[in-house]
């Protein structure tokens, strides 16, 4: 019979940082210097407080209604229950 040969194992390491690269940590440091400075100026402090999220149209809100209204015509409770919510 012919000879058996093992595998040949190969091992290979890998490092990884999340620092910056050397060259830009004077930009990074720089950077949070600059927002800090900034928040205890208490900039951003007037920021819109307003609704984030436009409202409904009437059309949808009418078309949404009319959904729910159909489903009753139905006698379907699983429908219902989406309708209504329940």
């Amino acid at each position: 019979m012919g000879k058996s040969s093992k595998p040949i194992q190969n091992t290979q390491n890998t490092t990884q940082t999340n620092a910056p690269p050397e060259w830009a940590k004077g930009i990074f440091e720089h950077a949070a210097q600059d927002a800090m400075t900034f928040y205890n100026q208490g900039s951003g402090k007037a920021v819109y407080d307003g609704q984030r999220v436009a409202g409904l149209s009437d059309q949808t809100k009418n078309a949404i209604n009319g959904l729910s209204n159909n489903t009753h015509n139905y006698d379907n409770n699983y429908l219902n229950g989406l309708a209504t919510g329940l």
